[in-house]
Formats: structure tokens, C-alpha cells, sequence
């Protein structure tokens, strides 16, 4: 999946060693996750959005408006409620947990960890459940209460 890890690193005159040391990760994980070669979690993902104070949707190139996350909703992932609004979007659908599991591309038992927060979603499956049904990562993650994207996927 893309990212614009590297772009804005680069942007703001960065080394991968620096921001390896403010993710507190070596740099060769830090560079892994840059270069797509990695998966990176989730709340990392959220912590360089938050260094930058981007939108995970402009960082996750859902978006290509440059949108900087101003209010102060929630600073870390909350689980449980990224859980919550997946079954929103799942119910306004009108889909079963079968059914999405398989859009999803995972079983049925780990989306119910995922929808009761049990397991942290991967950000490479959060992206795509983005991007299928049109809502925002902040939304879904709990930091911003625009559900619907504002544009559509670059």
C-alpha cells in the first residue's frame, strides 16, 4: 500500500534516523515502513500523523488534500470504538460479518476481535475497509467526526 511516509520526511528536511528515534524504532524498521516493504502498525502510523499533525487519510493517500488535524477529539487509537464504527458501516450496508470478513480478506473470528477491540486492526486492512466503503481513517479512528470522505481516492 502507499504512503507518504517518505514524501513528508522529506518535505519537512528530515532523516530517516531522526524520525526512527521519535517513532522510538531502529531505523532500519522505520525505513522498512517507509519504503512499503513493512506493514506499519497502526498506532504508529497514528503517532507520524500526529508528529506532522496530518490527517491518517492525506498520509494514507486516500485523500490528496493536504488536511492538518486541528481539534483535539483523541490523540491515540481507540480500539474499541475503531471497532464500534466498523460495525456501523457494516450494519448501514446491510452486510453480514461473513460477508465483510471476505471483503476484508480475513476470518470471521478476527473480525470480531477487531470489532470488540480485542485485536488491533492491522492499518493495511483499516485502508482498505476505507477505501471499499468510502469513510474516513480519522473518522473510523476516532479523531475526527466526518465520516464520509470529502474526495474521492486519488
Amino acid at each position: 500500500m502507499s504512503y507518504r511516509l517518505k514524501d513528508i520526511r522529506i518535505d519537512n528536511d528530515l532523516t530517516q534516523k531522526y524520525m526512527a528515534q521519535k517513532l522510538n524504532v531502529s531505523r532500519s524498521t522505520y525505513s522498512g515502513w517507509e519504503n512499503e516493504g513493512d506493514n506499519i502498525p497502526l498506532y504508529q502510523f497514528n503517532n507520524f500523523c500526529e508528529i506532522f499533525n496530518l490527517s491518517l487519510d492525506y498520509v494514507a493517500k486516500i485523500i490528496d488534500r493536504r488536511e492538518e488535524i486541528t481539534n483535539n477529539i483523541k490523540k491515540k487509537i481507540d480500539y474499541k470504538l475503531t471497532g464500534q464504527r466498523l460495525e456501523i458501516v457494516r450494519k448501514e450496508n446491510k452486510i453480514t460479518q461473513k460477508q465483510l470478513s471476505k471483503i476484508m480478506g480475513i476470518s470471521e473470528a478476527t473480525y470480531v476481535n477487531y470489532k470488540n477491540g480485542k485485536t488491533p486492526i492491522q492499518t493495511e486492512i483499516l485502508k482498505e475497509f476505507a477505501l471499499y466503503f468510502k469513510v474516513s481513517l480519522d473518522w473510523l479512528v476516532g479523531k475526527s467526526e466526518i465520516k464520509k470522505l470529502k474526495e474521492e481516492k486519488i
